[in-house]
């Protein structure tokens, strides 16, 4: 309350109905001269509104309860449902949440030594493709949709077809790392031996496979432990972000970040790339570069090596960026 209510409630009381008659008064004045246009609109709006409003009436949606009630399904109560996430280039061991059956949440799975309870955002993100509208609801043939068992009766038919005739089949598919899918797939391909598997991803990795096989006799993907080195040079690999397996990569590489006691050391990270990335942004010295000149700077830092050890360099273009810290450090740990 004011002071002077306080002081004197029956006089602010009368000035109280004073003011309110007084605005009452300026309002009838103002709108004393609205004409009859003004006054229906008014009225059809308001009369709009109402059947609007009364005709807007919510679903009624009828809750019926189990007749046999599965014996892990409580209505209200969450499960949790072990599984594995993989969508061509990233891997995570996770926990699906799932009420009254539906999906709901995706959780990181501790027991998993590869991922470690982690999950990126695209992991988290992927449990709204399950309600996504415009997911395939059935098979497809030539664009236009088709039944289950009209599928299964043309491609039964066809592969046998082309079985007799002796002609290639290709199957299309993009990296399968589950043991189960590739059981099934090759006790098909030894039924019908005319069926070629060729495994195909947006972004491939076949870039490594390849120098690795030159380098080494071998077309294989290492495996990186970030958590073990002292410092971490990398040429334009988001392994924080999109490259091979970042969740993996990034508990690794927080993990060698990480300073729990005085003697602990914490790694050093170089980052050249093209486009600011996330593994970019958290790099101790970020080299800002053309993608023309990586292999100029990897060549330019191999050379760097062989001089601090006295061994023979390359012949290679000069190297924009000095490189011989780098090098230094590199030697060093």
């Amino acid at each position: 309350r004011s002071i002077e209510e306080l002081k004197d409630p029956a006089e602010f009381k009368k000035a109280e109905i004073r003011m309110e008659v007084e605005a009452s008064r300026d309002f009838y004045k103002k709108n004393a001269g609205s004409s009859r246009r003004d006054f229906l609109k008014f009225m059809g709006f308001s009369v709009a509104t109402a059947a609007v409003v009364s005709s807007c009436q919510k679903p009624v949606n009828k809750a019926i309860p189990f007749l046999i009630k599965p014996e892990e399904v409580t209505p209200g109560m969450a499960n949790f449902y072990a599984t594995t996430y993989f969508d061509e280039n990233e891997y995570c061991s996770v926990l699906v949440k799932v009420r009254d059956g539906r999906p709901i949440k995706i959780e990181g799975n501790s027991l998993s030594s590869v991922s470690q309870q982690g999950t990126s955002a695209r992991v988290q993100a992927a449990v709204l493709n399950l309600y996504d509208d415009a997911r395939l609801k059935s098979p497809l043939k030539r664009g236009a949709g088709t039944t289950w068992e009209e599928a299964e009766d043309y491609i039964t038919k066809k592969l046998e077809q082309l079985k007799g005739e002796n002609k290639k089949v290709v199957l299309l598919t993009s990296t399968i790392i589950s043991p189960s899918t590739k059981l099934v797939i090759n006790s098909f391909i030894e039924q019908n031996p005319n069926v070629q598997w060729l495994q195909y991803d947006a972004v491939s990795a076949s870039g490594i496979l390849e120098a690795n096989k030159i380098s080494f006799g071998k077309a294989f993907i290492p495996d990186y432990r970030f958590e073990k080195a002292s410092v971490i040079v990398s040429f334009g690999a988001d392994f924080l972000g999109t490259w091979l397996s970042p969740v993996e990569y990034t508990k690794g590489w927080s993990a060698g970040r990480k300073l729990l006691q005085a003697t602990d050391s914490m790694s050093r990270h170089y980052q050249f790339e093209s486009g600011m990335t996330l593994t970019g942004s958290n790099a101790d010295v970020r080299f800002p570069v053309k993608p023309s000149e990586e292999g100029v700077l990897v060549a330019g830092l191999y050379n760097e090596l062989l001089k601090a050890k006295s061994l023979a360099t390359i012949n290679t273009p000069t190297a924009s960026t000095d490189l011989s810290a780098l090098a230094s450090d590199l030697l060093e740990n």
